[in-house]
């Protein structure tokens, strides 16, 4: 701990709410199943996606400005484009390492039987209204979830602990939501840059801008898998010849020399 101070939440305090949220996600899932026939198709993933945030996070504002006496501010700031077009590329390095590290576990028999009903789920989700899929993951996601885990989390958590325990503490929950064991490896590697990215600039433009690029390469590539694989395979693991596999090794070193020189950089300035 860096100092005495209370600071809601600590990392228990957020699991439970972590819990909280996706039991909450759990309950409005049954609740909007009888009103979804009567939304038009492109709306209802949106919908039933958001509304556990909506409903969620001005709750848990509250609790931290009763528990600290004081408004969480979210702080907008857009970064320069240096900095800005060098988080995109390692963003994309840490995408593909994640892929790989991904492809290595769809291997392992009991970790693809767990990943096979998440895929079914995302398959239906994906058949059932491209666009709708296109506005959760690409748009809804980025923001939504940086404002949890980043804007709220993260931000707690660095006023407790050390900068890299509470990036790691963070990513850890960002993975969790992911709520199966490959997507959890992917969210735990994107996250800790996100995280990084966050308490670097102090301002969750970055974070978010970062995500929704990690999200829409992930989506192109999924388009381009289900063209060749169809889409329960295409879903359910990663497809990736030996020169993407090169590829990805390579932009991965690129990434860790580039956020090794960022971080040089701002230790520098400091």
């Amino acid at each position: 701990m860096m100092n005495s101070e209370r600071w809601f939440p600590g990392f228990w305090q957020a699991i439970g709410l972590l819990l909280c949220f996706m039991a909450v996600g759990l309950l409005m899932h049954f609740a909007w199943v009888p009103v979804e026939a009567y939304t038009p198709a492109y709306l209802r993933l949106p919908i039933s996606y958001a509304l556990p945030f909506l409903l969620c996070l001005p709750l848990f504002f509250a609790l931290y400005k009763r528990r600290n006496r004081q408004v969480l501010s979210l702080r907008l700031v857009l970064p320069g484009w240096p900095l800005l077009i060098t988080a995109l590329i390692i963003a994309f390095g840490v995408a593909n390492t994640s892929e790989l590290l991904v492809d290595w576990l769809s291997h392992i028999d009991f970790l693809d039987s767990l990943n096979e009903s998440t895929a079914k789920a995302f398959a239906k989700m994906y058949r059932q209204s491209f666009l709708g899929f296109f506005i959760s993951t690409v748009f809804l996601a980025p923001f939504l979830e940086e404002v949890l885990f980043r804007g709220y989390f993260l931000k707690a958590f660095l006023k407790n602990y050390r900068p890299w325990v509470a990036i790691a503490s963070s990513a850890f929950l960002f993975g969790l939501l992911h709520a199966n064991p490959t997507q959890f490896v992917a969210g735990f590697a994107v996250g800790l840059f996100l995280g990084y990215s966050y308490w670097r600039t102090n301002s969750l433009l970055l974070p978010i801008l970062t995500h929704f690029f990690n999200n829409l390469l992930a989506l192109v590539w999924l388009i381009f898998d289900v063209r060749r694989l169809g889409l329960e395979k295409a879903m359910k693991m990663p497809s990736i010849s030996g020169a993407e596999r090169l590829g990805f090794i390579l932009s991965g070193l690129v990434a860790l020399v580039l956020w090794c020189g960022m971080e040089r950089r701002y230790r520098r300035q400091k």
